[in-house]
């Protein structure tokens, strides 16, 4: 390969590099732990739920890894574990473990967010979820905004939640 072939073929890659070095800095803001509430609400019934949420992510080999933890009324003490990879296109794929499911998500960074969509684009529609990072005054604070969609008696309806994490320690 000329020189000149080798210098376009680095010009054409270099924005790839520069977007996945821009993710990675993106995604190691998550690192350490955060506590606060999530909210569920349904826009079908009168249903409110708010619990307790502990959540741990540290990055290895390129990669963010989460635990998180939460107990809900109803159902008692759970936990989930989640994955991020950053693929060369500089898609982002979530893999979360719970009990015995796995949920793959795709997420797009935009504004300074990650909006996460089901890796099966027939749910797009269904479930959303942007998670923000935020700092004011040297208080760091995650928040989750986004909806789910479910079947009962009277038809569709949407289950929405919010989620608002302190970062407490790194």
């Amino acid at each position: 390969m000329s020189l000149p072939q080798c210098i376009c073929l680095l010009l054409c890659l270099l924005p790839s590099f520069t977007w996945a070095d821009e993710l990675l800095e993106h995604l190691k803001q998550y690192e350490g732990r955060w506590v606060g509430e999530f909210t569920l609400k349904s826009d079908a019934s009168d249903y409110s739920e708010t619990f307790t949420v502990e959540q741990q992510y540290w990055m290895e080999f390129g990669k963010l890894y989460g635990v998180s933890v939460y107990e809900r009324p109803k159902t008692g003490l759970e936990s989930a574990d989640s994955v991020i990879t950053i693929h060369e296109d500089g898609a982002l794929l979530m893999e979360v473990h719970r009990a015995k499911e796995t949920e793959f998500y795709l997420g797009v960074y935009r504004d300074g967010a990650i909006i996460w969509l089901p890796r099966d684009m027939k749910r797009a529609e269904d479930y959303q979820t942007t998670v923000t990072i935020s700092e004011s005054e040297g208080h760091r604070q995650m928040t989750t905004k986004g909806f789910d969609t479910y079947v009962h008696s009277g038809g569709i309806g949407h289950v929405v939640f919010l989620g608002k994490l302190d970062l407490v320690s790194r």
